[in-house]
């Protein structure tokens, strides 16, 4: 079993790196070869999976078989998710509802905003559900699948969770500006670079160049106060372009 796990782990790994390290090298005439070689390893996991599960269900101790189940179930979620963005990455958005049926964000980028919306509130309104009753951030997906000693710090937990849920407000922001919810997107555009600072997940240039539109919505609405203090922001942060990477160019 220890042989097959760590097969399941190399196997995920090596699917991550393709996916996000070596895909940057793919050629202009084959610009989705190292996505392609990650969803056949991801699909190779899921089969591995399947192989443990069947296994799971032989255990004798029905109370080592529940918990056996919860964890192959997560296992098995982080590979879906997985298979959703890869579909997604390579612009094969039908394949990519198929794994994230439940992702608001693939239905707003097909011009479906509505049903959009509904998922990317029902998130928000889950975030909000988990923190209140449990307060701390889960494992991250991929923990799932690194031994004991590469597990993340509670604090890196709290990080990335928060992160993700940062990209539930600016979505949210999108949506409701093609709603023509105008006092609300800007409302969600505000807690979006609130969160971007406080969690340091921003581009300098973009997050000024939203904080600079933000500005122009205040001053429609003669909030001159709100309307100064933005522009004054984006200012501060578009001096830091060049200074300070961007998470993304810091993984490079």
């Amino acid at each position: 079993m220890a042989d097959h796990w760590r097969r399941v782990c190399d196997t995920y790994q090596r699917a991550i790196a393709a996916s996000e390290v070596e895909s940057k090298d793919d050629p202009e005439n084959e610009p989705y070869r190292s996505k392609y070689r990650a969803r056949e390893l991801l699909r190779e996991v899921r089969a591995l999976l399947g192989a443990e599960e069947e296994s799971g269900e032989r255990q004798e101790d029905e109370a080592q078989d529940e918990d056996t189940q919860s964890m192959l179930a997560a296992r098995r979620a982080v590979i879906e998710y997985r298979l959703g963005v890869n579909h997604t990455e390579t612009e094969e958005m039908s394949a990519g509802e198929e794994h994230l049926n439940n992702l608001g964000i693939l239905w707003a980028e097909r011009g479906e905003i509505i049903i959009g919306q509904k998922y990317l509130e029902s998130a928000e309104s889950l975030y909000l559900q988990y923190m209140k009753k449990i307060g701390k951030p889960p494992v991250d997906p991929d923990e799932h699948f690194k031994p004991e000693e590469q597990k993340l710090t509670e604090q890196e937990r709290s990080k990335r969770f928060e992160r993700v849920y940062t990209h539930t407000m600016y979505y949210l922001a999108q949506v409701y500006k093609h709603l023509k919810q105008d006092e609300k997107s800007a409302q969600y555009c505000h807690t979006t670079l609130q969160r971007q600072l406080e969690y340091d997940g921003y581009n300098p240039v973009e997050w000024a160049i939203n904080a600079a539109t933000l500005s122009q919505y205040y001053l429609g609405k003669q909030c001159y106060m709100e309307s100064r203090h933005c522009l004054a922001a984006a200012n501060v942060i578009f001096s830091k372009a060049g200074q300070t990477p961007s998470p993304e160019a810091a993984k490079e």
